[in-house]
């Protein structure tokens, strides 16, 4: 199993699961479940909790005794030295607390069932970071690049999980779209809720899903104008937000198949922009990762003004 045994923090997206549930999605047998629930080897914060417990972002599960490790030689993932020089480069910043990444493409967040190793595990094999243990508090898919926040500790990883439950921390993403939208800018309202296409899990637009809220701003057209550059910020964290979101109003993301069946493009351009938020002691914390190469080549590639693109 590629995850770690002994403890999960719970990520923004999974605020208000169910404890067992939670679990379950791991891909830890139900019975196993059950009897760390039952004999108190599976925590919360340190404290038993039943199963119908809801979890809220920042949590620590720890598990004692439920899985057993794998032999040395197993556990830690393959993965190559200039990978790790590249993420080694891709942190914009890092203390006791906290480290900022700036992801590359094509990684996912978090290690599972069927992923080879995730930006978790990765972290924890660079030189600077073998005493920690990074703790994810959110997550970007797979094709997203940018922004992202590590907890170096278990009280960072419960301070930051609070912040983003309570939208305190700001996220702003950059967006190239299919189509343009009918406005310069305004606010996408439309509850999510888990659905399936095919055999593909999505985030379907449903009244009686779950409050998500959506700016977005134009930045730019392309000369034909079929192709928008959108600044989008998330004032909700549901899973595909932003994805879901500009395909309900028939922008989807360039590349994004799973959202637009009809898609020729096999990667899609969603980027993290800038993460910004206030501390306890009222300082204020802002990141910004510039596009990635790729980013900006398409762009030229499908037509848009270089001087439409100065601010990035």
């Amino acid at each position: 199993m590629n995850f770690d045994p002994t403890s999960f923090t719970i990520p923004e997206s999974q605020d208000g699961q169910r404890l067992d549930r939670y679990l379950k999605s791991q891909k830890i047998p139900f019975g196993l479940i059950q009897k760390g629930l039952r004999t108190g080897k599976i925590r919360v914060n340190g404290v038993r909790q039943s199963g119908e417990y809801r979890l809220s972002a920042g949590d620590i599960i720890t598990l004692k005794g439920i899985i057993q490790p794998q032999p040395s030689g197993e556990t830690e993932p393959q993965i190559s030295q200039s990978l790790l020089d590249d993420l080694s480069e891709a942190i914009l910043f890092h203390d006791d607390d906290f480290l900022i990444l700036d992801k590359p493409k094509g990684i996912s967040s978090q290690g599972g069932t069927g992923i080879s190793f995730g930006l978790d595990q990765a972290l924890k094999l660079l030189p600077s970071l073998k005493k920690v243990s990074p703790k994810i508090v959110h997550r970007l898919d797979k094709e997203t690049t940018g922004c992202m926040i590590f907890a170096l500790n278990r009280e960072a990883a419960h301070r930051f999980g609070e912040q983003f439950k309570k939208g305190k921390i700001s996220k702003t993403y950059v967006a190239l779209c299919r189509g343009v939208p009918e406005i310069e800018s305004g606010e996408i309202s439309m509850p999510l809720k888990k659905g399936v296409k095919g055999q593909l899990e999505i985030m379907v637009p449903d009244t009686g899903g779950q409050k998500a809220l959506t700016q977005f701003d134009v930045v730019a057209r392309s000369r034909n104008k079929q192709f928008s550059l959108l600044q989008c910020t998330p004032l909700t964290g549901r899973k595909h937000q932003i994805r879901a979101h500009l395909a309900f109003m028939e922008t989807p993301l360039l590349g994004d198949r799973k959202y637009n069946p009809e898609e020729s493009e096999k990667s899609f351009f969603l980027h993290a922009y800038q993460l910004s938020w206030q501390d306890e002691n009222g300082k204020t914390w802002q990141f910004t990762a510039p596009l990635p190469e790729a980013f900006l080549e398409k762009l030229n590639q499908i037509g848009f003004q270089k001087e439409d693109l100065e601010a990035y």
